[in-house]
């Protein structure tokens, strides 16, 4: 018989269960299992809290994918080298669910073991050849799905967080070779501003003042449109 989930259950999912208010931002750590929250206080102001959780994914029998070369002493051994935990999830006998992703694997030494497991034993989870028999969140998902966190909980108008957003105008993509010649900066506070690079040391000077105005205005999220691949990088 087909199991109804009530309206309660997934307005408490979606609202997350966790009572912690106010985060607005997740980063993360690939080699450890750390979390940084960045909080937005409504009377502290900006904070910056740790927290942990376990990696993990789902995926599907392997035993065909010659997996360790087929050993499982070797697996083992690799387990505990990784801190890997596995867990068959209960399919009650479902055809479905038995040939879907079935086991629960997870790392008590971060993301980055996760995946290294699956490498060493010559399996690429994001490889097309591969890919079909895992499924796998973000970092950031990993951890509100676990501690059953949700973003903005609290925070009734989005305004009240401190954004800024900037981008960057350069001669070209290499930013060995090529320069910056501007800099745009604006916060949702009023803060505007244009920062020319053009002259001799026009490019150092731009940065300089930058981060200047980052530390200045101290906002809760900084983005912007490919900032995070092209523009912060380029800076870097």
């Amino acid at each position: 018989m087909e199991k109804i989930i009530s309206q309660e259950v997934i307005e408490n999912f979606l609202h997350g269960s966790d009572s912690e208010e106010f985060i607005v931002g997740v980063e993360f750590d690939y080699k450890t299992n750390i979390i940084y929250k960045v909080i937005q206080d409504p009377v502290h102001g900006k904070l910056l809290k740790t927290d942990t959780f376990t990696a993990f994914l789902w995926c599907s029998d392997l035993s065909k994918l010659n997996f360790f070369n087929g050993s499982k002493s070797l697996q083992r051994q690799m387990m505990t080298e990784y801190g890997i935990i596995t867990e068959k999830l209960n399919t009650e006998n479902n055809d479905r669910l038995e040939n879907g992703h079935k086991f629960l694997v997870k790392s008590l030494k971060g993301y980055q073991s996760l995946v290294g497991f699956f490498k060493r034993g010559g399996i690429d989870i994001w490889n097309d050849k591969f890919k079909k028999h895992f499924t796998i969140l973000t970092p950031v998902e990993q951890y509100l799905v676990q501690k059953k966190k949700r973003l903005f909980k609290g925070i009734e108008n989005y305004d009240d967080v401190h954004r800024l957003v900037f981008d960057i105008e350069t001669t070209g993509l290499n930013p060995l070779e090529d320069k910056i010649i501007l800099i745009g900066i604006k916060d949702n506070r009023g803060f505007n501003k244009t920062i020319s690079a053009f002259g001799e040391d026009g490019e150092i000077s731009a940065i300089i003042d930058f981060f200047d105005i980052i530390r200045k205005l101290k906002p809760t999220i900084i983005g912007g449109y490919n900032s995070a691949a092209f523009d912060f990088p380029f800076i870097l």
